[in-house]
């Protein structure tokens, strides 16, 4: 029997669901007066003094119930902490949201995942575990690559807990090192170190465009 797609009740379900956490997310901003922006989270972060820096990896891990981006996050970091201790709490932060994204994606299954990303997460298992470990490093270490659906994938294949942190670590650590990096070259921006750093990061958002199929599966 054909697969007659989602019923209008899941469709309406979900869409209150999706409702429900935009008006959560929408309270919880306003409670803590975390606006999406990089000059909102810095006036937050700089109000907690000491407690900042833990406060920071905590916000990062649950930013996706705030829906607040990674990029915003972690170029705020930079600017708050500088490059080097902003990339490192930045990138625990990005570590311990994917675990928690792989063990919930372990734990309801493949149906967490849209049809065609689900059946695309098949084929690149069944094709041995380098195609899928190569695919979630690839969308993990991309300044604005989409790591919720690697996470999510990872979680629904057969990858072991171990092997899964061991590709997101560091490439979550180079993610947040790189838009660290530029948060942190704001302060001082039109001075050499910004151009390079803005430059990196402009370079390395734009390198997958570089490669034909990548064009193909986007245009």
């Amino acid at each position: 029997m054909p697969d007659e797609g989602p019923t209008t009740r899941t469709l309406l379900l979900a869409a209150l669901i999706g409702l429900a956490f935009l008006g959560l997310a929408h309270t919880l901003r306003a409670r803590f007066g975390l606006a999406p922006s990089v000059e909102a989270v810095q006036t937050w972060t700089e109000n907690l003094g000491w407690r900042a820096p833990l406060a920071f990896v905590g916000l990062v891990t649950v930013r996706q119930l705030l829906f607040l981006p990674a990029a915003l996050l972690l170029t705020a970091g930079g600017l708050v902490f500088g490059g080097g201790l902003g990339a490192a709490l930045g990138g625990t932060g990005i570590v311990c949201s994917a675990l928690v994204n792989f063990a919930v994606a372990r734990r309801v299954g493949p149906a967490i995942l849209p049809g065609t990303l689900g059946d695309r997460v098949r084929r690149l298992s069944s094709s041995g575990q380098l195609p899928l470990l190569i695919a979630i490093a690839v969308v993990t270490a991309h300044p604005v690559g989409p790591m919720v659906l690697g996470q999510w994938a990872g979680g629904t294949s057969t990858l072991s807990p171990w092997r899964f942190f061991t590709v997101i670590a560091p490439t979550s650590y180079f993610r947040a090192g790189t838009l660290a990096v530029f948060g942190a070259s704001l302060p001082v921006w039109g001075s050499p170190a910004s151009f390079v750093s803005t430059a990196s990061l402009l370079l390395l958002i734009a390198l997958p465009f570089a490669f034909p199929g990548v064009r193909r599966r986007l245009l």
